[in-house]
């Protein structure tokens, strides 16, 4: 693996564990609203770089493509599993 490829597994791996963390800290201040809302934001903003990757042509389209593979995806996803983790433990009482 060349040093670029591990670069931007580390930037998605970073957006992850941040947006993980965020989630986490924001199920256990029951701030489910900033939570889903934030959830919300990172779903629509994923569809409206999809729609406009579609419509793009060349090289934009690929650089839409990107930011959404890169950032919004992991984003969704951390806070996902950090808000689900949470959620869990709260729920175990702990």
């Amino acid at each position: 693996m060349e040093p670029s490829q591990i670069r931007v597994l580390l930037i998605m791996a970073a957006v992850l564990l941040g947006a993980a963390l965020l989630g986490y800290v924001l199920i256990r201040q029951d701030a489910r609203r900033w939570f889903f809302g934030l959830i919300a934001a990172g779903l629509a903003c994923g569809a409206w770089l999809m729609v406009k990757a579609q419509t793009a042509q060349g090289w934009d389209a690929l650089a839409y493509f990107i930011i959404v593979l890169i950032f919004v995806a992991p984003s969704v996803v951390g806070l996902g599993i950090g808000g689900g983790l949470a959620w869990w433990r709260r729920r175990r009482g702990r």
